[in-house]
């Protein structure tokens, strides 16, 4: 099982960096499993910010409701 980490600030430069290397290897997924993670603490209000560019875009669940 892989777990994820991030602080209550939001992800660190670190967590970006990692996660714009697997986008330019993989291709960029704007619902990729690390950012779906980090979007529903901060939408809970657990999380401080996200990187603008990853809370912008909606899960297919969110899409259907």
């Amino acid at each position: 099982m892989r777990r994820a980490r991030c602080c209550t600030e939001g992800p660190t430069e670190v967590d970006v960096m990692f996660e714009s290397i697997i986008d330019e290897v993989y291709g960029y997924d704007p619902n990729s499993e690390y950012k779906l993670w980090i979007r529903n603490p901060h939408r809970l209000g657990l999380i401080l910010r996200v990187p603008s560019e990853w809370e912008a875009h909606e899960t297919p669940e969110e899409e259907s409701s």
